[in-house]
């Protein structure tokens, strides 16, 4: 039986990356530091993988520091 769909674009390695940047600057920052390294990947799609790995985000700014 043939797959279905469209395959998938960011596995292995790569996701593991993603993963590890969102981890470490969130989302929008993310999005940005993965550009400079030439990896296109959209806000909605880097949220996909963060809610399957379990990742948790806030909303909104960071708390300023006082």
């Amino acid at each position: 039986m043939a797959q279905r769909g469209r395959p998938v674009v960011f596995k292995g390695n790569t996701k593991r990356h993603i993963l590890a940047v969102i981890r470490k600057h969130g989302l929008t920052k993310g999005q940005a530091v993965l550009a400079n390294e030439d990896i296109s990947i959209s806000l909605p799609t880097m949220g996909k993988f963060a809610n399957e790995a379990g990742i948790e985000l806030s909303r909104g700014r960071p708390a300023a520091a006082a």
